[in-house]
């Protein structure tokens, strides 16, 4: 018995020296994974927030289409939709998963095809509106952490009913 005593006061006499080293290691493990968590989200926020900027500019340059002159001139929006598709591919990347960033990436380039097409008439136009709409929520529950990449491949209905406001009359102020 002496001898389990004696080799396990022999460990301890040995470990003892070592463990505020490993408590240094430990919490710095932990502080540079923090770190990295914080930068990723600012990262995700910033790009999230690019990407609605060029979708708003985009649903502008839409909305003063449709009330324009008759008959509409096509709409060829190629600042807009470089912009949103780069940034797309951006937010691809800053994804994980292959099936996230193929559909962020395909969203972005489908945009920017659609943007690109010389869309002409209202029910084209109308279909862009809701395109870039769909994007525009999407773009919100996806910077808040509440939709994935893959999310965007939903219809507008099915991502308005997962991701859309959901408050009721309580949560509105009164009207006076």
């Amino acid at each position: 018995m002496s001898n389990i005593t004696d080799v396990v006061a022999a460990i301890a006499d040995l470990t003892t020296p070592f463990l505020p080293l490993l408590g240094v290691l430990v919490g710095a493990g932990l502080t540079m994974l923090t770190q990295r968590a914080q930068t990723r989200r600012a990262q995700r926020r910033e790009l999230a927030v690019s990407a609605l900027e060029a979708v708003t500019e985009a649903r502008s340059a839409v909305a003063q289409r449709r009330t324009g002159t008759e008959p509409p001139e096509p709409l060829y929006a190629a600042g807009p939709a470089t912009a949103i598709w780069a940034r797309f591919e951006m937010l691809a990347a800053v994804e994980r998963r292959p099936r996230d960033q193929r559909a962020l990436a395909a969203n972005g380039m489908n945009a920017h095809e659609w943007l690109m097409g010389g869309a002409r008439r209202e029910q084209d136009l109308q279909a862009l509106g809701g395109e870039l709409r769909r994007l525009s929520l999407l773009l919100v529950a996806w910077e808040r952490r509440r939709a994935r990449g893959r999310d965007f491949a939903l219809p507008f209905d099915v991502a308005f009913l997962r991701f859309g406001p959901d408050y009721s009359e309580e949560d509105l102020p009164p009207v006076p």
